[in-house]
């Protein structure tokens, strides 16, 4: 074989070009062979796939060769289809060529998975190490799961509580975990958008292929919003944002003293209240979290601040509300309302996106 051994190339113990193809079967296992697009062992392929590559197999395919099977199939792959991971030691990978060849086939719409560092197998330490499983997944699942039906579309999400400080030592919030919002990118990412993901602190991982921004405050969400508002097709204000802060915060700790404490606050910035008057293009969706008149409050958020559809909930029905994976869920848009039963916060996001996708088509 031309393809350098995992000893030398640093493929973390692996062989060569071999490990490629059993992250291909796996797949193969996994969503079964027509769930690649149509693969055919004799000729090119027609679906997304990803490969591990060697610098060889980099240089070869950015120049078109095809002269092993693995490059007759990718050089017979549409751009955009293939998700391409590699391995090799760190001098390899940060040579000016490899490095060049790498941004060829991005810039021909290859998506290059990008290597991790550590210890390699040759006992260097550096760059080159291959992508952990569940990286290599997430771009599968990316690539392959779902169609794009969201693609060139820019959808904004918010997610999570704010926190508005009172003194160095405490702040107001709510208990939002983030966790509806952060299935909104994640399931609009799947589906092709190009999502900008605005949230306040979680416990959460970051939503992979998404553009991360993390705020604190109700003002920096505002400003994180509407800074963006004006390249944003889609925005899905799932976020908790306080309607109060306190009107001074304090340098130093409040400290405990006899009998009660007021607290002034003041109202914060209303997101939606500010930009639905201003919309153009843009599919407004906002949230509503009752305890009680779940129709009736969201269908006047929804009036009043001119938006196209609210999602509500009720924070009494069971299954619903924060902290939990699951939500039981309401549209409410001008056309009246539909009420979704109890699903997982994964699925209602997916139901949101096809009601958006459906309404904008209109």
């Amino acid at each position: 074989k031309r393809q350098a051994n995992g000893y030398s190339n640093g493929f973390n113990g692996w062989g060569g070009d071999w490990m490629g193809w059993i992250v291909l079967f796996l797949i193969f296992g996994m969503f079964g062979w027509g769930g690649m697009g149509g693969f055919g062992w004799g000729g090119g392929m027609s679906g997304a796939s990803p490969y591990m590559t060697s610098a060889v197999t980099q240089a070869d395919l950015q120049r078109g060769f095809d002269n092993q099977s693995v490059m007759n199939k990718l050089n017979g792959l549409e751009s955009g289809l293939c998700d391409g991971f590699y391995a090799m030691n760190t001098g390899m990978l940060e040579n000016p060529i490899t490095q060049d060849n790498l941004a060829t086939l991005e810039r021909y719409g290859f998506t290059v998975i990008p290597s991790e560092s550590g210890v390699l197998a040759c006992k260097d330490v550096g760059s080159g190490r291959l992508p952990k499983e569940e990286v290599l997944l997430e771009h599968i699942l990316h690539t392959i799961a779902r169609p794009k039906d969201l693609a060139g579309v820019r959808v904004a999400v918010t997610a999570g509580p704010t926190q508005e400080a009172l003194d160095p030592v405490r702040y107001l919030t709510n208990h939002s975990t983030g966790k509806m919002g952060y299935a909104l990118a994640r399931a609009a990412a799947m589906r092709g958008a190009e999502v900008t993901l605005i949230h306040g602190q979680t416990a959460l991982p970051p939503v992979k292929f998404t553009t991360d921004v993390p705020v604190t405050s109700a003002q920096q969400m505002y400003e994180a919003v509407t800074s963006r508002f004006d390249t944003t097709d889609v925005l899905i204000m799932a976020a908790a944002v306080a309607d109060y802060r306190p009107t001074t915060v304090a340098d130093d700790k409040i400290k405990k003293k006899e009998g009660d404490l007021s607290i002034p606050v003041e109202r914060t910035e209303d997101i939606l209240g500010t930009i639905g008057p201003r919309k153009t293009h843009q599919f407004l969706c906002g949230f509503s979290m009752e305890t009680r008149d779940l129709v009736e409050n969201s269908s006047a958020k929804l009036a009043k601040k001119n938006l196209d559809m609210v999602v509500a909930n009720n924070l009494k029905v069971a299954g619903a509300g924060f902290g939990v994976d699951t939500n039981v869920v309401t549209f409410i848009t001008p056309d009246g309302t539909r009420e979704l039963p109890l699903m997982s916060k994964a699925d209602v996001a997916d139901a949101i996106l096809d009601e958006i996708l459906r309404r904008r088509a209109k």
